[in-house]
């Protein structure tokens, strides 16, 4: 797979997994997020371990992709945009 359409499909699951972050973030809470470089599907599970927020996704829909490491104090959603 060629490096744009792998960042064009990086992007679209990224996004589907903010757009699945539960609702009520009107009053998003920050939480200190720390994830290395790894699998995304891990990540995804870490960050929700870390911010106590539901992330859903499909494992097959991130099978393969790797998540750049993360530190810092953000929203489960900041943070799930900040993998790529």
């Amino acid at each position: 797979m060629s490096s744009l359409l792998q960042k064009t499909r990086d992007r679209l699951v990224i996004g589907a997994a903010a757009v699945a972050l539960t609702a009520g973030m009107a009053l998003a809470q920050t939480a200190n997020v720390s994830v290395p470089e790894q699998p995304l599907a891990t990540s995804l599970k870490q960050i929700a371990q870390q911010t106590g927020e539901n992330i859903l996704f499909t494992p097959g829909s991130v099978a393969g992709i790797r998540a750049h490491a993360i530190s810092g104090q953000m929203t489960a959603q900041r943070a799930v945009e900040s993998l790529l």
